[in-house]
């Protein structure tokens, strides 16, 4: 989740940068709701903006984050990551906290964005978004999309780079996940897809580990 306040000193590719940012973290299990709380103390503390702080919460298909948490260590080393049902569990507080937030900062001022809708089409979706912000979508914001949303396999090698072809990332869970996988998320998943618009695998699937 992101706050918009950002002084004007601020470059439109820092601010981008800290908009659709959300850093993994190891304590997932109490990650967000503590966020959310988090943000309204912020609100809380900080009377002098309150009014005109507006909230991003970027949200992802649950199928995806599983999928890209499977081989890291810290999340091997918790007992709750690897655990479908802790994380569809962390997702509906999650999204229950962002509707009470939403309900009492009034819906003009948070707005929600799908991971896959950003890296399907980059510049668009975040001139929608700068856009709702009262930000000009300078020159080197769409040079910084236009550079960091496609890679080379050098880029993809390297752990550090902040270069990744997004369109495939957004859906490499399809190829990742065993079918019966996939299956487990979606069944004990079901009502936080449908929340976020996400639908079932179905043929998809298939069609992708083809």
């Amino acid at each position: 989740m992101g706050l918009h306040h950002a002084p004007p000193s601020i470059s439109a590719v820092a601010r981008w940068r800290a908009l659709v940012s959300w850093p993994a973290q190891p304590n997932m299990r109490h990650r967000t709701r503590g966020a959310q709380t988090n943000v309204e103390s912020w609100i809380q503390q900080n009377q002098d903006i309150a009014r005109t702080v507006r909230v991003v919460h970027l949200v992802r298909d649950p199928r995806a984050i599983f999928s890209s948490r499977v081989g890291l260590r810290w999340c091997t080393d918790y007992e709750y990551c690897g655990s479908a049902a802790a994380l569809c569990d962390q997702m509906r507080s999650d999204l229950d906290a962002f509707g009470e937030l939403t309900h009492r900062m009034h819906k003009e001022r948070t707005y929600q964005i799908r991971f896959e809708d950003l890296a399907a089409d980059p510049v668009n979706a975040t001139m929608r978004l700068f856009e709702w912000l009262g930000l000009d979508f300078a020159p080197s914001v769409r040079k910084y999309l236009e550079e960091h949303t496609v890679a080379t396999a050098a880029d993809i090698r390297n752990a550090h780079s902040t270069k990744r072809n997004t369109r495939l990332v957004a859906h490499s869970w399809k190829r990742k996940l065993s079918t019966k996988t996939i299956r487990q998320i979606e069944a004990t998943c079901g009502d936080v897809l449908q929340r976020l618009g996400y639908e079932h695998s179905a043929t998809t699937v298939d069609a992708a580990k083809a």
